[in-house]
């Protein structure tokens, strides 16, 4: 079985079955305060980036009404970051526990395996049914994080960008505000990366859930961490090496000009910002894509152009998904060093049988 048919997956379709029968042991109370909680986030998400709309549209200075409200923003902001963490560690726990549902009990496991179903389609049918049933709380947390994101880099930016133009004579310095189609793009950028987030998260969850029978959340959340850290550092010693040797072509073929060709500019700062979204998810990208800019003596105020903000998008992209794919190829083979069958074994037996 491939891993593209991965809807007609046994277990991923048993799994999506058994988190649908999961009953909602929550009460009447819990409900309720759920709802409230998230029409709470959802209203404030929605306001605050509706008023720097407004004023990037009209001019208009918000810090007062800011004010006035200054205790909802900050919890607001605050509990977009723990709800980050803590739908994280809710996926990681899933995780490992659909992942080893049937390692950690000797007769699942033996059972699972003599039903023929291969290590490859054990592991993805796991990842995929954690992966569905996780996936509403995670567009929930990319529009918590689109909004308080976008709104805390226009608000800081604009601010920061007003107080040190009163520095400069009339005319010396202009504040530039961010383009609409910036910030739409900004937004989707951190949609697709929250995305790309849980991708990752239920890769390192499956794992560990098959590499650890105890501490498999520890062991699935350190494996996620140093799993980037030794990636970052690793790919950024090789890549170090690379763009000196790109820099110092390009400044050849230039007849040795002081100035470095845009496109390796671009293409720097693309990964540069990439590799820093491993840790941020994007916040970095989204932030320098939608602030205000000053500008002293001329000038556009842009430093960083929007092919860069693209190739990184897209460099994220590549480097999230590489690394879930990674991760479930280490659960794959952990499951065939406990019995499972390699996908040309199940191949082969099923030749035999149709034979």
């Amino acid at each position: 079985m491939g891993i593209f048919n991965i809807a007609q997956n046994p277990v991923a379709r048993i799994e999506t079955a058994l988190s649908a029968r999961a009953p909602d042991r929550g009460g009447l109370l819990r409900r309720v305060l759920r709802l409230a909680f998230l029409g709470w986030m959802n209203a404030s998400a929605l306001a605050l980036l509706a008023v720097e709309m407004y004023a990037l549209n009209s001019g208009y200075d918000p810090e007062e009404f800011y004010q006035l409200i200054l205790v909802p923003i900050v919890g607001f902001l605050a509990a977009a970051l723990v709800a980050h963490f803590a739908i994280m560690l809710q996926t990681l726990w899933l995780a490992t526990k659909i992942g080893g549902r049937e390692r950690h009990h000797e007769e699942r496991w033996d059972m699972l395996l003599m039903t023929g179903i291969s290590a490859q389609a054990i592991v993805w049918g796991k990842w995929w049914g954690t992966v569905r049933r996780v996936w509403p709380r995670y567009l929930l947390l990319a529009w918590w994080r689109i909004g308080a994101g976008l709104w805390l880099a226009l608000y800081v930016s604009r601010e920061s960008a007003n107080t040190f133009s009163g520095m400069y004579m009339t005319g010396e310095a202009t504040v530039f505000a961010p383009q609409i189609g910036h910030i739409l793009l900004a937004a989707l950028f951190l949609l697709g990366l929250t995305l790309c987030n849980m991708l990752l998260t239920t890769a390192c969850g499956v794992w560990g859930g098959l590499a650890f029978r105890r501490g498999a959340l520890a062991g699935a959340a350190l494996l996620r961490v140093l799993g980037i850290i030794l990636f970052v550092v690793g790919i950024g010693v090789v890549s170090a090496q690379f763009f000196f040797g790109l820099s110092s072509i390009a400044l050849t073929t230039s007849y040795y000009s002081a100035s470095v060709p845009p496109l390796f500019v671009d293409l720097f700062s693309a990964y540069s910002l990439s590799l820093v979204t491993l840790f941020d998810n994007g916040l970095t990208i989204a932030g320098t894509m939608t602030a205000y800019t000053l500008s002293v003596m001329g000038g556009d105020g842009q430093s960083t152009s929007l092919l860069a903000f693209v190739l990184a998008f897209l460099f994220a992209t590549v480097f999230y998904v590489g690394l879930s794919v990674l991760a479930l190829w280490l659960a794959q083979a952990q499951a065939e060093k406990y019995g499972a069958l390699r996908p040309r074994e199940t191949k082969v037996r099923t030749e035999a049988r149709i034979r």
